[in-house]
């Protein structure tokens, strides 16, 4: 199995042998995502850590001949089963060990570390949250019980922006929903992860376990909670990369029209969803929100009544393709 000592594989090692009598052997780079402690607590009978590049077939062959591998069980989107020839695509995970770069736990460690958590612009980024251990779960079905040739999707119905996940996690650990700071975007920020996970439940038979997004958060904080020696060395470096990156808190806030002049928010009658419309030719914004399907209305907010603007909805409708508003190089200023 390929990356087998990150986040993702890591725990479906474990998975693995808890739940089978399969024998693991794990190739990893080890490189910053992949850490040997990850599999510090594994059976050294049932499970072998090469370190080695994929890329290299001098690693590759001698570890795993002709067996059928896994790999990269860490990538976020398109994750490839090889065993049989089965594909799985999966998105955002919750549980422990993942690396302090990624969203959830950056925004735990922050807090816990003394330090505002950061939120990319208005946080409409929205992710399909799915618990580790049910991804562990489909991936291991899969393998035994796909069809070879088919692509399964696993998704666990977790619709849900940054910004919605951001004030659940300060809810949780008794902070302000405000205590965070809003920063420049990164580039090529994705606006939403959609999946179909319906294939793999009817097919194979598997269900989401952890349905519950706050309990699936509360059990990732209460594992950073009590291991901080497992990312306290890694906290320091991280946000210096993120500065070195260009990342700037805002200094206006995303949601706030400029006072300089009125500006067009248009509201989907069948949703609720608001967002900003063009200020120069009062036209709404495209595309319209998934699950909008009468035209938005529009109402002007004049210089002296500016005010921020409603957040997006959190949980955009599933069964289309379309990003949630505001869409792609639309913002609050219209």
């Amino acid at each position: 199995m390929t990356g087998g000592a990150g986040f993702i594989g890591a725990n479906f090692v474990h998975h693995v042998l808890e739940n089978t009598e399969h024998s693991v052997t794990v190739l990893d780079k080890l490189t910053y995502a992949g850490n040997r402690e990850n599999l510090a607590t594994a059976d050294p009978a049932r499970c072998e850590l090469v370190v080695g590049d994929v890329a290299d077939a001098g690693a590759v062959e001698p570890g795993l001949g002709h067996q059928g591998g896994v790999g990269p069980p860490g990538a976020r989107v398109g994750a490839l089963v090889r065993g049989g020839g089965r594909a799985v695509q999966l998105l955002q995970r919750l549980r422990p060990v993942q690396h302090v770069e990624k969203f959830v736990p950056r925004q735990i460690t922050n807090v816990l570390t003394g330090q505002r958590p950061k939120l990319h612009r208005a946080g409409e980024n929205v992710r399909d949250w799915i618990h580790v251990a049910d991804h562990s779960a489909a991936v291991l079905r899969i393998l035994e019980s796909g069809t070879p040739g088919r692509t399964y999707l696993i998704g666990a119905d977790g619709e849900r922006d940054n910004l919605t996940v951001l004030r659940e996690i300060l809810r949780l650990m008794g902070q302000p929903e405000d205590a965070f700071e809003h920063v420049t975007d990164r580039a090529g920020h994705d606006r939403r992860y959609a999946i179909d996970g319906s294939r793999t439940r009817a097919e194979l038979g598997w269900e989401p376990r952890w349905t519950d997004f706050s309990e699936g958060l509360a059990d990732t904080m209460a594992w950073y909670t009590e291991h901080r020696d497992r990312w306290e060395p890694a906290k320091s470096a991280t946000e210096a990369a993120y500065r070195k990156a260009g990342q700037r808190p805002l200094r206006t806030s995303p949601f706030t029209p400029p006072p300089s002049t009125g500006c067009c928010w248009w509201t989907c009658p069948s949703t609720g969803t608001t967002a900003a419309g063009s200020r120069r030719t009062g036209s709404a914004p495209r595309p319209w929100p998934p699950g909008c399907r009468t035209p938005p209305s529009c109402r002007t907010t004049s210089r002296s009544t500016a005010h921020a603007a409603p957040r997006a909805a959190s949980t955009p409708s599933r069964g289309t393709s379309t990003s949630p508003w505001p869409p792609a190089g639309s913002s609050a200023r219209g």
